[in-house]
């Protein structure tokens, strides 16, 4: 449902095509001008680095961060995040998975603690088991049955080697709200890392429109109908 949303409604700028066939409808002048400067104002808005900025802002949660928490993590939590087919038959990890797996590697290494890879994706090939034979590490656990972070909490809970286990995130910060409203719904603790990659050149306060802003803004949104929909469904 929040994939339609978002592809079909409030995807930018898909939004103002809808708000422009609107317009055809009215008869009044003034609500004409209205809603051609407003929807103008919205697409301006929208498509200026700043924006996604801002709204990212509260999905760090950061206090949750490791250096705040008394708890130690056991394992570190790899959410992977797609795959893709080239067409030729041959099916491979998305940027995003790649860049989480990365970076759970190193958090790995750096705090002596195994990984636990999580996410079967809505293919027949599972996005956990791409990724394992990509990188070829020693995953302590490899959970493939889950499409969403949901699921991923409702399997991982059910491992009793990882139960009452305390987890440290690799995932887009965009994504550590969510994930941690979800684990904690089904009791198990996330912790962040004081190292997580918050992304330079997407934090941007710059108010110049472009391209990459109105892909930022998209992403952001998601993740908000994300969060209002797991709400709506009791999993947060």
């Amino acid at each position: 449902m929040k994939d339609l949303a978002l592809d079909s409604l409030i995807n930018i700028p898909i939004i103002n095509l809808w708000i422009f066939v609107f317009y055809f409808f009215i008869k009044s002048h003034y609500w004409k001008r209205v809603i051609l400067y407003t929807n103008f104002l919205l697409l301006l808005i929208c498509v200026m680095p700043i924006t996604p900025t801002f709204l990212k802002k509260p999905l760090y949660f950061d206090s949750q961060k490791m250096s705040l928490k008394q708890e130690s993590p056991k394992y570190v939590l790899i959410l992977s995040a797609g795959i893709y087919n080239d067409g030729y038959g041959k099916w491979h990890p998305s940027s995003e998975s790649i860049r989480r797996v990365q970076f759970g590697n190193f958090l790995s290494k750096k705090y002596s603690i195994p990984m636990v890879l999580s996410g079967g994706g809505v293919h027949k090939i599972k996005e956990a088991d791409i990724l394992a034979d990509y990188f070829k590490y020693d995953f302590e656990i490899i959970e493939n049955k889950s499409s969403n972070t949901f699921e991923s909490a409702m399997h991982l809970k059910n491992y009793k080697e990882i139960k009452d286990a305390s987890f440290l995130l690799a995932t887009n910060p965009n994504h550590h709200l969510r994930t941690i409203l979800v684990f904690k719904k089904q009791n198990i603790e996330i912790i962040l890392p004081n190292e997580y990659v918050k992304n330079k050149r997407r934090v941007n306060y710059s108010m110049i429109p472009n391209n990459g802003a109105a892909g930022e803004f998209n992403s952001t949104v998601y993740e908000y109908l994300g969060l209002l929909w797991y709400f709506l469904n009791g999993r947060i």
